[in-house]
């Protein structure tokens, strides 16, 4: 999963760094605290962008992690005035999956990618969202993508 802060710019440019920074914080505290499984994993990529590592099931368990990740953070309740989506400090979240065969290693620069494709049409989507991308096979094609 990636993940962005929505309208982080315009939180720092009227609540100043310091206040992003400790937005930022609390929004990491919140990814620990709700990912409890050994082996699930959340980290700040840069600026107002995080990632999560989860191992799951199905597509579906990864969307409901990432529908508890968004509404956790939204469940915050951090005032942000200047946001475009909501009066709180939302996230936004791209998911890709990928299913192991054991015999064949992650291609981990592809899953990026769609995960980042996905968060990109979650963007676009108005944000405060999960965004799935369904295609396990897109190399250069459009994103396909089941929006939450």
């Amino acid at each position: 999963m990636i993940i962005d802060v929505d309208y982080f710019k315009s939180y720092n440019d009227n609540y100043g760094h310091q206040q992003g920074d400790n937005v930022l914080q609390q929004i990491a505290r919140v990814l620990q605290d709700t990912l409890r499984r050994a082996g699930d994993f959340a980290f700040r990529i840069g600026g107002e962008e995080f990632a999560v590592i989860v191992t799951v099931e199905n597509n579906t368990d990864a969307v409901v992690i990432a529908e508890n990740l968004r509404s956790s953070v939204e469940a915050l309740g951090l005032a942000h005035e200047h946001s475009e989506v909501a009066s709180v400090v939302t996230i936004s979240i791209g998911v890709k999956t990928h299913h192991c065969s054991g015999d064949q290693p992650a291609e981990t620069d592809l899953i990026y990618r769609l995960a980042d494709d996905a968060l990109y049409q979650a963007k676009e989507n108005s944000r405060n969202q999960v965004v799935e991308h369904d295609r396990a096979d897109t190399f250069g094609k459009p994103v396909a993508a089941n929006i939450y």
